[in-house]
């Protein structure tokens, strides 16, 4: 069953590289009156630009530019590219980052979700996440250039532990990862819990790969944008207000119901 099923998703996971590889080569350049925004396909949080539903943060980012006379250029890019390209301000914007110290963006005061990341497995593996010291009996699929969280990024930097890693680059990083645990080249990997059920449900697997135990804490989620725009502190102070302005409006909630999600505020006592 699982070999039938992993033969489907390759076809899947073929069409949908073509498609972004399509994506990935349109033009950048925009008008003034459009601010650029890229990421990786990371639904629900952005997801392929043609969808009626492209990713709740391009709704949000689009409900608030467009009051203000602004229009959105939203592509699919990989993430290490995403991120590049908005510090050297080649993009106005990347959306569902985390806050990175290490990265010269500019992040609002506001969050735009929260997420926790969670480990998968095949069904039936008798590996299970308690602590960090757990993944040196494992082969772990990661992004490349993906924050997880201060305890996961501090042990995958030391020199020490990099044999447990195998890393997946690319808009469809994702399902490079979720192939490779069907082909059992790794034996978990590591996702936000906002992003992977809705992929397993997608290509039909909710029932194959399951969950193993779960970082804490939960993380904020950002839209951050490039250091070197003069747009940029005018566009953060508009995030800042307009996703309270969204919320009291009931707007943001009725954005967030499109993608089955609730306000990451009344979830934030809940995680803590």
């Amino acid at each position: 069953m699982i070999r039938l099923k992993f033969s489907r998703f390759l076809k899947t996971l073929i069409l949908t590289t073509s498609n972004i590889i399509f994506i990935a080569f349109l033009p950048i350049t925009t008008q003034a009156s459009s601010i650029s925004i890229r990421a990786d396909m990371f639904f629900p949080i952005s997801g392929n630009p043609f969808d009626e539903r492209p990713g709740y943060m391009i709704d949000l980012a689009q409900e608030i530019l467009s009051a203000k006379g602004y229009t959105v250029d939203y592509q699919l890019m990989p993430w290490s590219r995403s991120l590049i390209m908005a510090e050297k301000g080649l993009i106005d914007c990347v959306v569902g980052a985390y806050k990175n110290k290490d990265r010269k963006l500019i992040y609002p005061e506001q969050p735009w979700g929260r997420d926790q990341n969670r480990f998968y497995v095949i069904k039936g593996a008798q590996w299970r996440f308690n602590k960090l010291e757990d993944i040196k009996a494992i082969r772990l699929g990661l992004i490349h250039d993906y924050l997880y969280s201060p305890g996961l990024d501090s042990f995958i930097r030391k020199p020490e532990n990099r044999s447990s890693f195998e890393y997946t680059y690319g808009n469809n990083a994702l399902e490079q990862n979720i192939a490779k645990l069907l082909a059992g080249r790794i034996d978990a990997t590591v996702e936000t819990n906002l992003v992977m059920p809705e992929k397993l449900a997608e290509l039909n697997l909710e029932n194959d790969i399951i969950e193993a135990g779960a970082l804490t804490p939960y993380n904020n989620l950002y839209i951050a944008c490039s250091p070197k725009k003069q747009v940029t502190r005018k566009l953060i102070r508009w995030f800042d207000e307009g996703i309270e302005e969204l919320r009291q409006s009931g707007k943001l909630q009725q954005i967030l119901e499109r993608y089955h999600l609730k306000d990451w505020q009344e979830l934030k006592s809940h995680h803590q």
